[in-house]
């Protein structure tokens, strides 16, 4: 959260979206509605099957494990809460980008040189052209 309230100095950023966020400091909950940055839960995996009950709570101590997927914990607190990875569909507000390169066909070394082409944001370019696409 420190580099989301970092980002909050950047008048021109977007605001904030954190993925994956089985696990939250509990500090951080009301965090989430104080800096705008919206906490992007997969529901499904909060479901206490094997993986979490026999992998899971062992590797990190009943006592975190107790704060796993808090949903319910930033939503009460004011923060904003969203689901799932999205998909892309005419109708939908849309905010993704569009990179020069395969962030996942080149060496680590080289994912700094990456480029963002096209940025969208609720659907709209706020960054490049998609017309040069």
């Amino acid at each position: 959260m420190e580099n989301y309230e970092a980002a909050m100095l950047e008048p021109h950023l977007l605001p904030g979206n954190v993925r994956g966020t089985p696990l939250i400091d509990p500090a951080d909950i009301p965090r989430f509605r104080e800096l705008g940055v919206v906490a992007n839960f997969q529901p499904l995996w909060a479901f206490a099957d094997s993986y979490i009950t026999d992998l899971t709570i062992p590797f990190i101590g009943p006592q975190r494990s107790a704060g796993l997927y808090p949903i319910g914990s930033v939503h009460r607190s004011g923060g904003v809460v969203a689901f799932g990875t999205g998909s892309v569909e005419v109708g939908k507000l849309a905010d993704l980008i569009v990179l020069d390169q395969n962030l996942f066909a080149i060496p680590p070394e080289k994912i700094s040189d990456t480029q963002a082409l096209v940025t969208l944001f609720e659907g709209k370019a706020v960054h490049g052209d998609l017309g040069n696409l």
